[in-house]
């Protein structure tokens, strides 16, 4: 459960759809939503308040509105406003072009980075309806220990929307070395639902898919199945799966239909 839903706002339309679920988590959770706008200096009277005014007027929750200068980077200003409130949850847009300092390129992937807490990214071609979340969350995930870090964090946010969850892991069956039993795939898939059923409470489906082109399979097979919001690391380590690395992570926000939680692995002492 989180306090606070900080939402950084920029006049974009990817923007627009990440206010839309920052007010849904909000109302669900009876958290604060809090709108944050980085502007570069002279931009302030130049209509950035009445762009972001318009965009604010769309969600039914009046949220707190902090319109003011980017002091140093936009990842580095989320950063220290995620700072001021304990229990903050960042929802934000990626590829985003707006007029202000805006989220564009791997800023959520530097503000991950700085956090070091998962974050909701909403990409260019994601939108939610009015019964968001509807759908089952789904858990992308690999063998390798830094790829499965994803799963007890998605399992608790699934478990707080109370929508269904299902595991899986893309395999590019040209690059499996001869011998590997394929057995092996799915068993990995089962011990990690056992860890989300334990969280949620609730029977886990998990799918192998196969494809050379893990990040599109992710996203055909949520869009496929109805998938409210996607799970996954941003990076992990080569595997079976060989499928969490920050690209892959990256397309499946710039190309899925829903929002997707993103989380980042904790920094490995060896």
């Amino acid at each position: 459960m989180f306090n606070r839903i900080l939402v950084p706002l920029d006049g974009s339309v990817p923007a627009t759809v990440a206010l839309r679920v920052g007010e849904q988590l909000a109302d669900r959770w009876r958290a604060d939503l809090h709108v944050l706008t980085l502007v570069r200096k002279g931009e302030i009277e130049t209509g950035v308040n009445s762009i972001i005014e318009r965009q604010v007027a769309q969600v039914s929750q009046r949220p707190e509105v902090t319109v003011r200068p980017l002091s140093y980077s936009v990842a580095d200003d989320i950063a220290s406003e995620f700072d001021a409130v304990d229990d903050t949850l960042v929802v934000m847009s990626t590829w985003a072009r707006g007029r202000t300092a805006g989220m564009i390129g791997n800023v959520a992937e530097d503000v991950l980075r700085l956090l070091r807490q998962p974050i909701v990214v909403i990409g260019p071609q994601a939108d939610v309806g009015s019964d968001w979340p509807k759908g089952p969350m789904f858990i992308a995930t690999d063998d390798s220990h830094f790829g499965a870090t994803i799963v007890p964090v998605a399992a608790r946010m699934a478990e707080q929307l109370a929508v269904d969850t299902s595991l899986i892991t893309v395999i590019d069956s040209s690059a499996v070395p001869a011998g590997i039993d394929r057995a092996a795939e799915t068993n990995v898939l089962a011990g990690l639902a056992g860890t989300v059923e334990s969280i949620t409470g609730r029977e886990v489906d998990y799918d192998v898919l196969h494809g050379d082109d893990p990040a599109k399979e992710i996203v055909d097979h949520a869009r496929r199945y109805g998938g409210s919001m996607i799970a996954l690391s941003t990076h992990g380590r080569s595997g079976m799966a060989r499928i969490a690395v920050g690209s892959v992570a990256m397309d499946v926000v710039h190309n899925a239909h829903c929002p997707v939680l993103l989380s980042r692995p904790p920094v490995d002492p060896h």
